[in-house]
């Protein structure tokens, strides 16, 4: 499968989520990207800027199930979403993690 196509759907998710939405700090400055930046998904998912920068155009390695479920959580997709991503980046879905005792809230879609 292209490496394009998972790149794409990245760069279309995060530009749907407003960084006050995710609980980060509006800085005042004027933003050149709209939605959430690379850097600020890397953060969220706990992963190195480098790598995620890598992904969004699609070099660097192929993502890891532990990487994908990061990003999943942080881009809010949905579990057929989430599936979606797997199977864009080449992987088989794995179980989605179980929640964690709080019921989620439910995100619209862009």
């Amino acid at each position: 499968m292209p490496r394009q196509e998972p790149a794409h759907h990245l760069r279309e998710r995060r530009a749907c989520l407003r960084p006050h939405e995710m609980g980060l700090k509006e800085t005042g400055t004027a933003r050149r990207t709209q939605g959430l930046r690379r850097d600020e998904v890397a953060e969220l998912a706990h992963m190195p800027v480098d790598y995620r920068t890598q992904l969004d155009p699609g070099r660097g390695p192929r993502p890891s199930a532990r990487i994908l479920d990061a990003l999943a959580r942080v881009l809010r997709r949905t579990p057929a979403e989430r599936s979606h991503l797997f199977r864009l980046a080449g992987s088989s879905p794995r179980p989605a993690p179980a929640p964690c005792g709080r019921s989620a809230p439910t995100w619209p879609g862009c």
